[in-house]
Parts: structure tokens; sequence; C-alpha cells
């Protein structure tokens, strides 16, 4: 059970508990989302002789479904500021469940891609509905610590997708890892479902939006259109999307290419899975970490001293092949992109106002899965053309830029202190 604050009456009690379930059915959809996108990458391997597919073809099938989460999220988070946010994850849940089904009969490169569209679209909905459900719903140091929760579930979705994904595949086939997500995934549009009947009988979502924080160095408080205020967003909100687009890249490259590199170093499917489920165990830990180094960090300064540690393992990973050392680099990498997801997401539910936040959410997660997109690409061709390192060096050139510009912000880039509640 986690708890945010003591409630010191009932009323307060009944707002806790809310608070606490709109929380857990967050972070579930946020477990089946990331597992359902990424148990298509714990099966690469596989598909490589199943399917007949070359490196360029997986960059393919990675980018193209990035591409649409891109055209989708924005329109979504649109919406996500107006419409019931419960009915908007449903819907996302009950496309990726559809999906997940049509990956059983899928027969060649082609239909890989289709019903990759089709799983893409669905998990298009999570991010800038949950977020912002999220961000409303916690404030000031309790967003920290809610979003390092729910950050953390989808990192356990990651993991859990890789540990059984080529597991499963050697023991029942291809279809058995699906069917067993499937079932996960239909638990969850339960849950959203119940979740929604509840917020329906209340009148509308089941937490109202608070009033913002006070006054943060950043945040967002021009009059006007509601696009008008993304374009008055100053350097904060700038360091925010590049940092995130960042660390989207790294982890596109860990859960798509890691355990591709580890195959091809020379683990057999099933374990070179498990390096990339150790790659989001870790994630979890640092994203659920995020509350406690706060207390120590800007967000500035915590993001630039992760990503300098992202850095190393790169370097590793891109200059030495040996997987004894690939397994603590994936540890480290994962860390490090965990606090580094979880710490740009507390951030932005602070620096941008409520009433934009699902627009803002929206274009965040399409221009980090933009870029992501664009990482996938760049990777299969630079893997086919110069080896299994090349991904990895290239996130050495991308990130080296960020790790400087959060140190020269650390000081300017920092909230004002606000009184905890709990």
């Amino acid at each position: 059970m986690v708890v945010f604050l003591m409630a010191p009456d009932d009323g307060a009690r009944i707002l806790l508990d809310r608070d606490t379930r709109l929380l857990y059915t967050i972070s579930l959809n946020h477990f089946t989302n990331d597992g359902a996108t990424t148990l298509i990458s714990s099966l690469f391997p596989v598909m490589l002789g199943l399917f007949h597919l070359d490196y360029i073809q997986v960059g393919v099938l990675v980018a193209l479904g990035l591409v649409v989460n891109v055209v989708v999220q924005p329109l979504v988070g649109r919406y996500a500021d107006k419409v019931n946010g419960d009915k908007l994850m449903l819907t996302g849940m009950i496309l990726i469940l559809v999906s997940l089904l049509l990956f059983v009969i899928a027969t060649d490169f082609l239909s890989l891609l289709l019903i990759t569209i089709l799983l893409r679209a669905g998990s298009s909905f999570f991010h800038p509905v949950g977020l912002t459900r999220l961000s409303k719903a916690f404030v000031s140091l309790r967003a920290d610590r809610a979003m390092g929760f729910m950050i953390a579930f989808g990192s356990f979705g990651v993991f859990a997708s890789f540990l059984v994904g080529g597991f499963l595949y050697d023991l029942f086939g291809w279809g058995a890892p699906f069917y067993v997500w499937a079932v996960i995934t239909g638990i969850t549009v339960i849950a959203t479902w119940k979740q929604l009947r509840t917020s329906l009988k209340s009148g509308g979502d089941p937490v109202p939006a608070p009033e913002s924080p006070p006054v943060v160095d950043g945040r967002v408080s021009v009059k006007g259109s509601i696009f008008g205020r993304l374009l008055a967003m100053d350097r904060s909100v700038a360091f925010i999307l590049v940092a995130s687009t960042v660390s989207s890249g790294a982890y596109t490259v860990f859960t798509s290419f890691g355990n591709l590199t580890l195959a091809g170093r020379g683990l057999n499917v099933v374990d070179a899975n498990l390096g990339t489920a150790l790659f989001a165990a870790v994630a979890v830990a640092g994203a659920y970490g995020l509350g406690r180094f706060r207390l120590s960090f800007s967000y500035a300064g915590l993001i630039g001293s992760m990503m300098l540690l992202g850095i190393i393992s790169y370097i590793v990973m891109a200059l030495v092949t040996s997987p004894a050392l690939d397994l603590p680099m994936f540890a480290i990498a994962g860390f490090s992109g965990g606090m580094v997801g979880a710490a740009t997401l507390a951030m932005a539910a602070e620096f941008v106002d409520a009433e934009i936040r699902g627009l803002f959410f929206g274009v965040l997660f399409a221009i980090q899965t933009l870029g992501g997109a664009a990482i996938s690409a760049v990777s299969g061709i630079a893997t086919e053309a110069y080896g299994l390192g090349a991904p990895y060096g290239m996130m050495v050139v991308i990130s080296i830029p960020l790790v400087l510009w959060a140190f020269s912000v650390r000081r300017q880039v920092r909230r004002q202190p606000i009184r905890s509640t709990y």
C-alpha cells in the first residue's frame, strides 16, 4: 500500500482512498501499455528467422510504430483536457487487446507492420491521459512520488514482457506470449471500466483538477490560446522537451536493440531477453527513487547527473563486446534512464499549468516519440552497416550536449520550495 499523506479526518481519508485508487488504476494501465508495446521487441531475435527479417526491417517496425504515436498522441492529449480520461484509457486498452490477438495470426513483415500500427495507435492513449490525470491529482512533492510510482509500473511492464516473451515462445510457440499479455490487458480493461463507472456516478472524472502549485520558475502563465501559450514556453520547458526526447532515444535503443545486441554477442534468446529485463527492472528502482533524490538535487542537476552516468554505459556498450560487461552496463543505463524519464515528467507536471497539461503531454510524447522513431530507424541502418555497438555510440554523441545544458541551467531551472502535506 502506497500512502502519500496522513489523513486527519474521514473526509481526508476518503480523498486519500480515491487518490490511491486512481493512482493504482493509472499505474496498472501503464504496466499493461508499456509491457504490450515492448512484447514484440522481446521477440525480435525470434522474428529475424521466423519471418526472415533483417535489421533494417526491425528498425522500420519500431520507427513506423513510433510515428503513429507521434500523430495520435497530440490528438488524444488535446481531448484529455476536455473528455473523461477513463473513457480514453479504456479505448486505448481495447485497441491494444485486439492487436495482441491479431499478432498470433501474423504471417509476414507486412502483417506485422499493420498490426504494429494498430498496437501503437492504442498505446497512444495512455501517456497524455494518464499523466494529465495523475499530475492534477498529485501536486508538490506528492507529484514526485506519485509520478515515480507510476513510471516504475511502466518499467516493470517492460521488465515482465522481456522476462516472459522469449521464455513462453521457447515453451509454447509464437502465440503464447501474446495470449498471456492479452489476458493481462483484459484484466486492465475490466479495472479501467470499473474506474469509469465510478467517475460517471460522481458526474465526471473522479479527481477534479486542483489549483496549480504556487508560482514556479518557468511555468506557463501567458494568456491567450492554448497553442499560443505552448509557443510562449521558456527555456525551462524547452529543456524538458529535449531531455525527454534524449531519454526516450536511450530507452528505445536498449529495449528494441538490446536483446539483439546480446544475442549477436553469443547469448540465446531467453538469456538475451533477461539482459533487457534487467535494464527494465533497474529502471523501476530509478523511477521509484525519484522522490528521495529530489530532496538533494534540482531537476536539471539530477537529469544531468543521471545522463552522465548513462553515457558511461553507452561508451562501454559501443566499444566492448563482452556480455559479462554488457549486463552491468544495462543495469547502469536502466537506473539512470528510469530516473531521467520520471524526472522530466514530474518536472513537466509542475512547470505547466493544469488547464493545458493534457495538450502539453500530448506534444511532449509526440516530440520524444518522433525522436525515438528517428533513432530507431538510424539504429537499424547503423547496426547493419557498422555492427551492434553503433546505436550506443550514437547515444553518446546525442547525450553529451544535454549534459552540458543541464549543468549550465541547473541553478535557473529550479522550483520554489512548496510545503509538503504528508
